[in-house]
């Protein structure tokens, strides 16, 4: 039987050509790349709201804790008299973000804190709990995360130090603009102080420049961009193994490390401070360390060797802070260094606004 060749030529074009296929694939190619940017977008609003959340939900805890307290919670809570056994230089039981526990949605967390003992000296369980309210979408560091210190304690007595790891804290307390470590009353009267420093119990009153234009919390990424720096030459970053420490403050660190273990393990975050003394985002990231000199020797701020951690975030175009009067807002990468440093103390005199 003969086939028409209209037949034939219907039958041979049910499929598509190798050049429709290809102009198939560049079109949707290029459709894809132009919804990119905008669910890049979407998602980047997103994590910066859910952040800003985060940080507003802190405040909230810390204005709670003040209502019931009549202070803000100490930034680290604890013992103005030196250890005895050296291991951290001095004893501290807990800090702001396990003080607030209890009035926010993790009052079984806080049961589970034994007050008897210090931060230390806490249980894993306890250290590596991840607290969702603690951790930034936008950073892309591990939630939990071993310290070079805790580790080495560790290894020294598991007893003693019952863990070497924890969870991470991606918001910071802001301690001002000076690098200088003390405890209260001392910690009170240093140059540039903010909110937050050992044992000082700030309250609203104290906060003299404004409640509305005063830093109580900001972020401080642990994302693996960030790494340490050396604390006696902060443009140094610290190794170990040939790998690039990151900068990863634990939600139940809140204590600054002796300088004494930069010879051990070299350095870490050493707790969950930040200030001003440097520009936002500075790489590498500076290392809360202070001089350790001796367990009979009180805690010299003016001495070399205090250094104090800085502010850092990974959503683009500026860092989140939580202030005294509850509110949220964004700083800009490019805030002038001295408005900046203006932000973070409490009493300073200074005048400025990010916002």
């Amino acid at each position: 039987m003969k086939i028409s060749s209209q037949y034939q030529t219907a039958q041979s074009r049910q499929g598509f050509t190798l050049v429709e296929l290809l102009v198939v694939i560049a079109i949707i190619g290029t459709l894809v790349g132009l919804l990119l940017p905008a669910v890049q977008s979407a998602r980047a609003a997103a994590d910066g709201s859910k952040c800003k959340n985060n940080l507003k939900q802190m405040g909230l805890a810390m204005l709670n804790y003040e209502s019931s307290k009549k202070n803000l919670p100490e930034g680290s809570k604890g013992s103005a008299n030196l250890s005895s056994n050296g291991s951290y230089g001095m004893n501290i039981n807990q800090g702001a973000h396990a003080l607030i526990l209890p009035f926010t949605e993790d009052q079984n967390l806080a049961n589970l804190y034994d007050k008897t003992k210090d931060w230390n000296g806490q249980t894993n369980t306890v250290a590596n709990y991840v607290i969702p309210m603690y951790v930034c979408p936008a950073s892309t560091g591990d939630q939990i995360v071993t310290d070079p210190i805790l580790s080495y304690l560790n290894s020294q007595s598991s007893t003693v130090y019952p863990f070497k790891s924890g969870a991470v804290t991606n918001y910071l307390l802001c301690k001002g603009s000076g690098t200088g470590w003390a405890m209260s009353p001392k910690a009170d009267g240093l140059p540039g102080v903010g909110i937050f420093l050992l044992n000082m119990k700030s309250t609203l009153a104290s906060v003299r420049d404004g409640t509305s234009k005063t830093f109580m919390v900001g972020e401080g990424s642990s994302s693996k961009k960030f790494t340490v720096a050396n604390g006696a030459t902060p443009t140094t970053v610290v190794q170990v193994s040939s790998v690039n420490t990151p900068a990863a403050a634990l939600w139940i660190a809140p204590q600054p490390a002796a300088d004494s273990f930069k010879a051990i393990v070299g350095a870490s975050t050493g707790g969950n401070y930040a200030g001003t003394a440097v520009a936002l985002n500075t790489i590498p990231v500076i290392g809360n360390q202070y001089p350790f000199a001796g367990a009979s020797t009180p805690i010299d701020p003016t001495a070399a060797g205090n250094f104090t951690s800085n502010f850092r975030t990974d959503h683009p175009g500026g860092c989140n802070f939580v202030y005294a009067d509850g509110h949220v807002g964004t700083v800009n990468d490019g805030i002038d260094l001295a408005v900046y440093q203006g932000l973070s103390t409490k009493a300073g005199g200074e005048t400025g606004s990010a916002e």
